[in-house]
């Protein structure tokens, strides 16, 4: 997504131009093509217009909204309201003002969006003899929106999986995870020292969670199943989703 500033030469207001390019169609437009909505203010030369109470956006941000025909200037769109907040596309390396909320699963909202618009995108299993035709598949996992909670010296972080080949059911997978001794100190497993719980995705009887102290500056996070898949089983896509929450006590902040 780009954006570009104009001032309509009728009212004298400053519009910003935001070019989205869709992912995902629910209802209503035809085409992928860029779809260019407004949002009020922005900068024109040397002229600076800010609107707290429009809806603003920025570069690198997704969501889902939605849009109608601007009323003051009809051949652009504009957003007419949100279905969820635009979060931080951590993908990039950018810093926005404000808060920004994020849904516990972007699937789950996406898969509920598109039910109230009776238009399936649920990701669908992968059939054997389809998956013989790709390339061996791989799994992603990574570690992210860490948060330190200073009074009680506890950090927070989700624990996120993704597949390069969407449909695929996860069963297992063991994530050794290596640690500072100098700010958590040793054997954190043993020590209580460390929580985990299965993200909303996984949070079901089919998984279970655990975890287990591999030397004194490394430790296991295991999430497992029975293995035989089913309807139980999450079916992996190519978007990050949050596997596992955990939380780490911290023994010494530093400097």
């Amino acid at each position: 997504m780009k954006q570009s500033c104009f001032q309509d030469e009728r009212t004298g207001d400053i519009f910003t131009k935001n070019y989205l390019l869709p992912t995902e169609i629910f209802k209503g437009l035809n085409s992928r093509d860029t779809v260019i909505f407004l949002t009020l203010g922005g900068r024109v030369d040397d002229i600076i217009s800010t609107v707290s109470h429009s809806t603003q956006v920025s570069l690198s941000e997704t969501g889902i909204f939605l849009i109608s025909q601007s009323l003051r200037l009809p051949e652009f769109y504009e957003i007419s309201s949100y279905i969820q907040k635009l979060p931080y596309d951590r993908d990039f390396e950018a810093y926005f003002e404000g808060s920004h909320e994020k849904f516990p699963s972007w699937r789950l909202l996406r898969e509920g969006v598109g039910v109230i618009c009776g238009k399936d995108v649920t990701i669908n299993r992968i059939t054997l003899s389809d998956l013989q035709a790709f390339d061996i598949p791989e799994f992603c996992v990574k570690l992210d929106n860490a948060s330190l909670d200073v009074p009680s010296q506890r950090v927070s972080f989700d624990v996120m999986a993704k597949s390069s080949i969407a449909g695929l059911e996860f069963a297992r997978a063991e994530i050794p995870l290596k640690y500072p001794t100098e700010l958590l100190g040793t054997n954190i497993v043993l020590n209580d020292k460390i929580e985990a719980s299965k993200g909303i995705v996984i949070n079901t009887s089919f998984y279970d969670i655990s975890m287990y102290d591999v030397q004194d500056d490394e430790m296991v996070l295991a999430i497992t199943s029975s293995c035989n898949g089913g309807e139980s089983a999450f079916v992996l896509g190519t978007e990050y989703e949050k596997i596992a929450d955990v939380t780490v006590d911290v023994e010494t902040l530093g400097n």
